[in-house]
């Protein structure tokens, strides 16, 4: 069941509602600047009054300037061509190598931060001049980890379970596991649904859609602590502190394994 509502839920996930992957361009540069000049222009064109007209004209002054200093060079534009930006990275790999040969050895960086720093001046050489390539790539590849994150959380939120009902001999590891695929499920389903209610009020623009998706959200929490009291049988007091404290620890563990996928799909992508 948690294998096919899950591979239903992610078909629908990445053909619909994160596909295709879009960041929006942004102007850096001259381009930047001959807007702004474009703009000032028109600005100037339309004010009547005099003392905001003569500053607008000394803002179109400065602004010519900048694609004067622009064009001869004179405006440093390597860190703005570097995507991950470094005060000690620098263009390639082989400079980076002889700094550190040259470094006694306490300050020079360990295995994992030469790894880390080859693969950034990759990355810089890579995608130079092209951040929203990168971004897009980058984004494409951590979505498309969601399942295995899903998958590793498994056991992780089962082992919470097992420490917050540790005195409960007649509960075992692998019944916390089940109890952990039937939230899923459901939590599968119920996203379904709040997709689907997103999907209808872009297209009718109805606002009673917005509702729906916040009683989805609310339901979604009181569907885990429901499970928890029925599941665990205890009582209210002790229901609704476990099912806080469940919570607030799955989302700590939760942060902990998205940035090991996102740095795992930074070194990846």
């Amino acid at each position: 069941m948690y294998v096919f509502t899950s591979a239903f839920f992610f078909i629908i996930f990445f053909s619909f509602v994160t596909s295709p992957i879009k960041i929006n361009r942004s102007d850096s540069g001259i381009t930047k600047y001959e807007k702004q000049r474009t703009k000032l222009l028109n600005d100037i064109k339309k004010e009547t009054d005099s003392a905001d007209r003569i500053q607008l004209v000394k803002s179109l002054a400065r602004v010519d300037t900048l694609i004067s200093n622009y064009k001869a060079g004179k405006i440093d534009t390597s860190n703005r061509n570097k995507i991950i930006g470094m005060s000690d990275l620098p263009d390639r790999q082989e400079t980076y190598d002889s700094l550190q040969k040259k470094l006694p050895p306490k300050k020079k960086d360990g295995w994992l931060m030469r790894r880390t720093k080859h693969r950034f001046i990759a990355i810089n050489r890579q995608y130079k001049g092209k951040a929203d390539e990168f971004l897009e790539k980058l984004m494409e590849k951590f979505m498309h980890s969601f399942p295995q994150m899903l998958f590793l959380s498994v056991p992780l939120t089962a082992l919470i379970l097992q420490l917050l009902y540790v005195r409960r001999k007649e509960f075992y590891y692998v019944n916390h596991v089940i109890f952990i695929l039937h939230f899923y499920i459901a939590a599968f389903i119920i996203l379904l649904t709040f997709y689907g209610f997103s999907g209808l009020q872009s297209l009718t623009g109805w606002s009673l859609f917005t509702w729906l998706k916040l009683a989805l959200i609310l339901l979604l929490f009181f569907y885990d602590y429901k499970a928890m009291r029925n599941f665990y049988g205890q009582r209210r007091g002790k229901t609704i502190l476990k099912f806080i404290l469940f919570n607030i620890t799955t989302f700590i563990v939760t942060i902990i394994i998205t940035g090991i996928f996102f740095f795992t799909s930074l070194m990846q992508v």
